[in-house]
């Protein structure tokens, strides 16, 4: 986001985004090696060949960073934000790390909130380190302190409970950072667990629902939106709709939009009446549009910034509907 806005309610400058930008889409970057483009793949496969272990990762490092940098300058007219797949970047170790921290500092140059995708949640102490990693500072016994990633909100998995929340949330009251708790995913699997009943009737997914509502009440802005928002597939858009209720002011962080069948005309009940809410997070179908546009690999940036264009649209006229 704009330099200067690091420490305003998070839930705030979210709605002031959405409604300047005109858009809630998230730009998803989930650099897989094997599905970057293939002008971009085939001259590094020939780069890699002979290379040692460190020399291969830190090549394969600044090709993804290189992709990701023209993904978000072309599709960043149409969105409100980008969320970087963490996992991807610490596959290629600090080259990778490095150049995740680049992506961030450009994306909020450009004026995108930045999400990153990291889903941690462990015991206390650990979660204090991932929280610093991800959306704080590291302190250098005591002399002085160091930005990491400096994301401005983060995923998280909340199934350890309240004690492994409170050291991102630490983050979100003291410094205006967001934190999107895992409510009810978008992969095949998520039933397996999240829509188990439990003795009270509610499922697993409301039960943790409406903890994080007890989280984002005391932290609600202006807006009338929290600065702990929760993660819910798009997927499952009957789960949305309870969820939804469950969850009153709170923002919701849409995957599953395009290359895992959902589709942006179901996400109406995800806003309200002034088309707040949501935030549509797409990852494939902008990396891979050029495979549903002209077929022509070359002009895959081209494809991203019109899908993006496309998606923006559709998602206007959702948030429209659900102002009617």
């Amino acid at each position: 986001m704009a330099e200067g806005d690091g420490r305003r309610h998070f839930g705030d400058r979210l709605a002031e985004a959405v409604r300047a930008r005109r858009s809630c889409l998230v730009i998803g970057y989930d650099p897989d090696l094997d599905r970057l483009p293939p002008p971009v793949v085939e001259p590094l496969r020939r780069r890699l060949a002979g290379l040692g272990e460190t020399e291969a990762l830190r090549l394969a490092a600044e090709v993804v960073e290189q992709v990701g940098r023209t993904l978000v300058e072309a599709c960043a007219p149409h969105a409100v934000g980008v969320k970087f797949q963490f996992a991807f970047f610490l596959a290629l170790g600090p080259w990778g790390l490095g150049a995740l921290r680049r992506l961030i500092v450009h994306a909020q140059g450009l004026g995108l909130v930045v999400i990153a995708d990291a889903k941690p949640g462990d015991i206390a102490s650990t979660s204090t380190a991932y929280a610093r990693a991800l959306i704080g500072t590291t302190p250098l016994a005591g002399i002085s302190e160091a930005t990491v990633l400096g994301a401005d909100a983060c995923t998280f998995n909340p199934y350890l409970g309240p004690d492994s929340a409170e050291p991102f949330l630490a983050w979100v009251d003291g410094a205006g950072r967001g934190l999107f708790a895992l409510v009810h995913t978008s992969n095949p699997g998520a039933t397996a667990l999240q829509e188990l009943r439990l003795q009270d009737g509610r499922q697993v997914a409301e039960a943790v629902a409406d903890v994080v509502n007890s989280w984002a009440m005391s932290r609600r802005g202006a807006s009338g939106y929290a600065s702990v928002g929760a993660v819910v597939g798009a997927t499952y858009p009957e789960a949305l709709v309870s969820l939804r209720r469950r969850l009153p002011g709170v923002w919701l962080l849409l995957p599953g939009v395009g290359a895992q069948g959902a589709s942006p005309e179901a996400l109406a009940p995800a806003f309200d009446r002034e088309g707040l809410g949501g935030l549509v997070s797409v990852s494939r179908s902008l990396l891979e549009a050029w495979r549903q546009q002209s077929g022509d690999p070359q002009g895959w940036a081209a494809a991203a910034a019109a899908a993006a264009s496309q998606l923006q649209e559709a998602l206007e006229r959702a948030r429209t509907a659900a102002s009617r």
